[in-house]
C-alpha cells in the first residue's frame, strides 16, 4: 500500500510540473505579439495562439489553411508547409492579406516538429 501512495505521490508531482511548464510556454507563446498557427500535414490547423484567434477568427481548428487565411481554394503555390513536410527544413515566404481593413505582410514560416524518433507530429 505505502507503494501505491509513493506511486501516486510521484504522479501528482509530475502532473504539477507538467501544469507549471505548459503555463510557461503560454506565456512564452502569449508574449511574443506574433501570430502562430500549427498545421497538420493535410494543411488542416490543428492549433491557434491568441493573436491568430484575434486576426483570424477563434473557429481555426480543422479548418484548412489555404482556404481560411488566404480565402483561396487550392495550395499556395509554394506551400511552405509542403516544402517543409517534403525537405524538411524552415522555408519563410511572405503573403499579404487584408486584416481588419488594413493591408498586411505576413512572414508565413513552417517548420517541421519532430518527435521521437525524429517523425513528424
Amino acid at each position: 500500500m505505502a507503494r501505491l501512495r509513493e506511486r501516486g505521490e510521484l504522479v501528482l508531482e509530475a502532473s504539477d510540473l507538467l501544469s507549471t511548464e505548459q503555463a510557461k510556454t503560454e506565456e512564452i507563446v502569449r508574449s511574443i505579439g506574433a501570430a502562430m498557427i500549427v498545421l497538420e500535414g493535410d494543411n488542416r490547423m490543428a492549433w491557434a495562439n491568441d493573436k491568430a484567434r484575434e486576426w483570424f477568427g477563434t473557429d481555426l481548428a480543422g479548418e484548412v489553411c489555404h482556404s481560411r487565411l488566404w480565402d483561396d481554394p487550392r495550395v499556395c503555390t509554394g506551400c511552405s508547409l509542403g516544402v517543409a513536410c517534403s525537405e524538411r527544413v524552415c522555408t519563410p515566404t511572405e503573403r499579404t492579406l487584408k486584416v481588419g481593413g488594413e493591408q498586411r505582410v505576413f512572414l508565413v514560416q513552417c517548420s517541421p516538429i519532430g518527435g521521437r524518433g525524429n517523425q513528424r507530429l
